[in-house]
């Protein structure tokens, strides 16, 4: 049992390396606005993150401080002008800010959510801001801004005005 089990992680070992040397990208790539929620350890891109198990259950990404991102591509069902929602803890008191750019980190700046302290890195909040964007499929990069060390870490997101 013990042989097959390190078979099975070589084996994920290679093909994640060839993959990485092929140039493809983990993560989903694919999301859809009228769910409930996009898990936030379902990104397609990140940088300066980790993910970690969830004291609610699940996961959580962990780590968000400055310079941290987090990418998903492929938004589809938005309405025009959407208001984001982000589930989000921070034993940090001075908190920080989640700036949603379109297309690139340096993209059109689509709106900027405060993250204040929570009281705790378990003690959840959801939080939530306007967005301008255009009805359809949107690019979103989600990049954190702040003071030092970590900021925020992140249950989920999602499109509250358009979940059914």
């Amino acid at each position: 049992m013990l042989a097959n089990c390190i078979e099975m992680k070589t084996l994920f070992a290679v093909q994640t390396l060839l993959c990485f040397i092929a140039g493809f990208h983990a993560g989903v790539g694919q999301y859809d606005a009228s769910q409930l929620r996009i898990e936030a350890e379902d990104y397609f891109d990140a940088d300066k993150v980790e993910i970690r198990e969830c004291p609610a259950g699940g996961f959580e990404v962990r780590g968000l401080g400055v310079g941290s991102r987090l990418v998903y591509p492929n938004v589809r069902n938005l309405p025009a002008n959407a208001t984001i929602a982000f589930r989000v803890a921070s034993g940090n008191a001075a908190g920080g800010t989640i700036e949603i750019h379109e297309g690139t980190a340096q993209g059109n700046l689509l709106g900027t959510c405060a993250v204040s302290g929570t009281g705790g890195w378990q003690q959840y909040r959801t939080v939530s801001c306007a967005l301008t964007s255009q009805p359809g499929t949107g690019n979103f990069w989600l990049i954190f801004k702040g003071g030092e060390g970590e900021l925020m870490r992140l249950d989920w997101l999602g499109f509250p005005s358009n979940a059914q």
